[in-house]
């Protein structure tokens, strides 16, 4: 069996978005792009189209306006290619880059704003939709300005067969072809003009603009040129991408560092305070903090264990306004689709009925969720009681709280007797139940995902089942 550590209903909580920062001067830092989506409603109209907000001011940081120097943990994927990478993995890319729409940082997913797009109508059955197009957004490098066909090709990169954006399942499934070219050239992405066109879906996908298209999502639409793609090819990933984004390419070493400076003279929208922008990843929690303390790096994460040595220091906690990060760990195997990843007999939580129904629910009343909160991340978080579903969304439902812990709470006893009734009792000791992999992967802004993943492997142990560290580098994804 697989355990992903990064999504699923084994264990939920959801934090604030942390970083250390250097204080002191007078700078002001530009809003940094977080590593993990926030939670998204569904919504119940049209969004109205809004003015683009005004960039949001930052705490003081103690560096020059000239450059800003962020360093976090390692990427769950590190790679030139977006397609292959999940939002973690895109960290890098985000700056570069801008999305159809966006939201306040500060009322989240209540209010989605428009960035690239200015305008959108949705039809009543969320399967109908117009879109406009801001004119005058140039992308960097002299690559011309953004236009549809620059839309159409990142959707194409996203939904790329060999892709893990975790884009492509779905976007494909509404659109009703593999890619947005194949769902144009059959007629049901109608280009207007170069700003002007409208899109038929397959299915109703109501979240389309306030997720998929939004900041919130790996981007699946990033604004990448397709002009500079016909002429360089997979390359340019490489050699410099000309985005739409407030901060353009100098250079990048994989799994070192990436380095951009501000779009000269002036961005379309926002001009960062920071001339250049370098982010660096570093393995070590021990290394990460002796960087910010020595003056090496401007803003770090690090686990919530070693946050008072940096304040004792003077360093300052900067915090995201909203719960920005949910940790959950995700079952693998029990969507049907094929025996290829279906194997009942030696992944028990798969089974179908009430069987398999009682090893899911054995295995989330294994884990402490309120200890793991309190010990690893020192408070800063709170159970998520639906999967990446924050209590404060448009759509919640106070049941999904209150009836949590009668159906999953913490209780490791009980535990043991529910995978007795499910026929797995184990040893004589009640040992050995079954197998269970649990796959680790760090993950920028969340550096305690892997201690997280340890936590969880132990709790298994501690009623019976053997489990074991899986570390992976590489997420893979499921076509669904």
């Amino acid at each position: 069996m697989k355990l992903s550590t990064l999504r699923n209903p084994a264990v939920l909580i959801s934090m604030l978005l942390v970083f250390i920062v250097a204080c002191g001067s007078s700078a002001t830092a530009t809003p940094v792009a977080t590593t993990a989506p926030a939670p998204t409603a569904m919504p119940g109209a049209t969004a109205a189209p809004t003015a683009v907000p005004a960039p949001t001011t930052a705490p003081v940081t103690g560096v020059s306006s000239k450059s800003l120097h962020i360093v976090v943990t390692p990427l769950p994927q590190d790679t030139f290619f977006p397609w292959l990478q999940t939002s973690g993995g895109a960290l890098p890319q985000r700056p570069l880059i801008e999305n159809p729409t966006t939201i306040d940082p500060k009322t989240g997913v209540s209010t989605i704003l428009p960035q690239l797009f200015t305008d959108w109508e949705m039809g009543p059955q969320g399967r109908e939709f117009t879109f406009r197009i801001r004119k005058g957004v140039p992308f960097h490098f002299g690559w011309g300005e953004y236009t549809v066909k620059d839309f159409i090709y990142s959707v194409d990169q996203s939904t790329r067969s060999d892709g893990l954006t975790g884009c492509s399942s779905v976007l494909r499934a509404s659109m009703g072809a593999d890619s947005a070219t194949e769902m144009m050239e059959a007629g049901n992405l109608n280009v207007i003009d170069d700003y002007n066109f409208t899109m038929s879906l397959a299915r109703s996908q109501v979240d389309m603009v306030i997720w998929y298209f939004n900041v919130l999502a790996v981007p699946c639409a990033p604004s990448w040129s397709a002009d500079q793609f016909a002429a360089e090819g997979e390359s340019m990933y490489e050699t410099g991408p000309a985005g739409t984004g407030a901060y353009q390419w100098v250079g990048r070493t994989l799994k070192e560092t990436a380095e951009m400076e501000r779009v000269p003279p002036d961005h379309w929208r926002v001009n960062p305070d920071f001339q250049t922008l370098k982010i660096t990843t570093v393995p070590e929690d021990a290394t990460r903090l002796a960087m910010i303390l020595t003056g090496e790096a401007d803003m770090v994460d690090v686990p919530k264990v070693l946050f008072d040595q940096a304040t004792d220091a003077g360093m300052v906690v900067l915090e995201s306004p909203l719960a920005a990060v949910g940790l959950s760990i995700l079952f693998q195997g029990i969507y049907h689709v094929s025996k290829v990843n279906w194997d009942p007999e030696n992944d028990p939580w798969t089974r179908l009925g009430e069987e398999g129904r009682l090893v899911r629910e054995a295995m989330n009343r294994a884990i402490n969720r309120e200890e793991i909160i309190r010990v690893l991340f020192k408070g800063r978080g709170e159970p998520m009681y639906n999967t990446t579903f924050h209590q404060s969304l448009e759509g919640w439902n106070p049941r999904w709280k209150t009836d949590f812990e009668k159906n999953y709470g913490y209780d490791p006893e009980l535990a043991k007797q529910l995978l007795d009734q499910a026929g797995l009792p184990g040893d004589a000791d009640g040992q050995n139940r079954f197998r269970v992999e649990v796959r680790q992967s760090s993950l920028p802004g969340l550096p305690e995902a892997i201690e997280a993943a340890q936590a969880t492997m132990q709790a298994f142990r501690d009623i019976g089942i053997d489990a074991f560290l899986e570390p992976i580098r590489k997420l893979l994804t499921l076509e669904m």
